[in-house]
């Protein structure tokens, strides 16, 4: 008989996993606002800003509908994210239902919960990164903004390195 995982470990990789998610939810919302919703946008006069109280209060499934409505996001990269937004709420709103956590589970539906989370904070960072050159990308079109892009450019890259380090440290859990 296997001596069974330590529960703190499994509330790590839960933690992790929202963590993950939440840091790519934030990234979106940037990307789809600035970068998708303002793909023609010629200059910086005509951005609409955004605003900590708007921006942010849409339910990323909310937003995603609503560029897909519009023809501004590639259908591949929208069926992506809405299996990534499903995952997400999978682990965070439904295990309990599904997995039994946070109680004891049998080994199999620790390892399925366990795969689900490492799915979930790889998408997450993946979709992250993806999502941070977008809009740097964006950024460098208009002349006012992109030495600023170039200037952060490095600062870009290192976001995108701190969440590749995230699998790292989830893997280590």
């Amino acid at each position: 008989m296997s001596a069974a995982p330590e529960p703190s470990s499994l509330f790590h990789v839960v933690g992790v996993t929202v963590a993950a998610s939440q840091i790519f939810e934030v990234i979106f919302v940037l990307g789809a606002r600035l970068a998708l919703k303002q793909a023609d946008v010629d200059v910086l006069e005509d951005i609409e800003p955004l605003s900590q109280d708007k921006s942010f209060k849409q339910p990323v499934k909310g937003l995603l509908k609503e560029l897909g409505q519009a023809q501004s996001i590639d259908p591949a990269l929208e069926a992506r994210i809405s299996t990534l937004i499903e995952n997400r709420h999978l682990v965070i709103h439904r295990s309990f239902l599904q997995f039994g956590w946070p109680g004891p589970m049998d080994s199999p539906k620790e390892a399925d919960f366990r795969q689900l989370c490492a799915l979930v904070v790889s998408e997450s960072n993946a979709m992250s990164i993806v999502f941070v050159d977008l809009v740097l990308t964006w950024m460098k079109r208009f002349p006012a903004t992109s030495p600023t892009a170039l200037a952060h450019e490095g600062k870009f890259n290192e976001l995108a390195a701190r969440i590749r380090s995230q699998s790292k440290v989830f893997y280590a859990a």
